[in-house]
C-alpha cells in the first residue's frame, strides 16, 4: 500500500516515511517488469523542481524495454508513450499489485 502522508520534499519526510516510499517504489518496479515485461525501469523523483508546480514528493517508475529510446521528460517532444498505452499499462499495473 503506497503512504498518503503529505511531504513536500525528499529531505522534509521521516526516514520511515522513505523507507515505506521506496519500499513500495521497489515493488511497483518488480510487479511491471513480470507483468509489462519491462526489462528494467528508470525511476524519476522531482524535489523542489524549478518547474514543479505543486509541491508534493511523488515517484516516476517508467517501464524500460531493449531500445526504447527513452529519454527524460526533458527530452525532445514526441517521443511519449501514447496516452492509451500508458492508460492500458496503468490498469494492469494496478491489478497486478492488488494481488500482491
Amino acid at each position: 500500500m503506497l503512504p498518503t502522508s503529505h511531504a513536500t520534499s525528499l529531505y522534509d519526510m521521516s526516514s520511515d516515511l522513505r523507507a515505506e516510499l521506496f519500499d513500495e517504489v521497489a515493488r511497483v518496479a518488480r510487479v511491471m517488469a513480470a507483468h509489462l515485461g519491462a526489462h528494467g525501469s528508470t525511476i524519476l523523483q522531482n524535489n523542489d523542481s524549478p518547474d514543479q508546480v505543486l509541491f508534493h514528493v511523488h515517484v516516476h517508475v517508467v517501464p524500460r524495454y531493449p531500445g526504447d529510446a527513452y529519454l527524460t521528460p526533458s527530452g525532445p517532444p514526441g517521443l511519449e508513450i501514447p496516452r492509451e498505452t500508458r492508460v492500458e499499462q496503468a490498469a494492469a499495473l494496478h491489478a497486478a499489485l492488488r494481488r500482491g
